[in-house]
């Protein structure tokens, strides 16, 4: 199926990533949502990321196969920089799963990550290599406001009605909104308050 008819394809699939973590806890859960573009939730997942890691890509490369879901046309994730800079590689998401990829941002980065990474972190170079592969989000205008986004695998004009496909009542789409939810409510079954 081609990215232009994915975007005009009445019910579409995506799975959508959020993670809720804190940095007194050595991991983040991350919950998976597939849901359709009709707002039909007909999958979860759960997994883990290590806060302050360099796992999280890996973590949702595990997630997508533990569904087997060849019916999930695009992966959706709140963020690209999560868990205490456990950076995610949307290049390599987009290439190992052959799916279109984007990370949706809610706000304008602030402050400066790049110093603040070489401040933190021993690997460094491997961090600030994946944040410069990456790249600078796109703003997106929708009917509910401005998001970022860093995306692989579809256009501009592709992304933007993807995303607006998706959002309900608000910036966050549905599936974004969801999955975040519910690893909120796992980290707290987890590790309580």
């Amino acid at each position: 199926m081609g990215h232009g008819s994915l975007i005009s394809k009445r019910a579409i699939r995506v799975l959508g990533i959020a993670e809720s973590f804190k940095l007194t806890h050595p991991k983040s859960v991350l919950t998976g949502v597939v849901m359709r573009s009709d707002f039909i939730i007909d999958g979860v997942v759960n997994s883990f990321s290590t806060v302050g890691g360099l796992d999280v890509t890996d973590s949702i490369i595990g997630m997508f196969r533990e569904l087997s879901r060849p019916d999930v046309h695009a992966i959706m994730i709140d963020g690209c920089i999560v868990s205490f800079y456990n950076i995610i590689d949307i290049d390599r998401l987009h290439s190992e799963l052959g799916l279109p990829a984007l990370c949706v941002a809610f706000s304008r980065s602030r402050g400066n990550p790049r110093a603040a990474i070489v401040k933190l972190f021993k690997d460094y170079e491997e961090r600030l290599s994946i944040l410069s592969r990456i790249g600078e989000p796109a703003l997106v205008n929708t009917k509910y406001g401005p998001v970022w986004v860093r995306y692989r695998g579809l256009s501009y004009g592709e992304v933007k009605v993807l995303i607006t496909k998706f959002q309900r009542d608000g910036r966050r789409p549905e599936p974004l909104r969801v999955s975040r939810l519910i690893s909120a409510s796992v980290f707290k079954s987890i590790y309580g308050n």
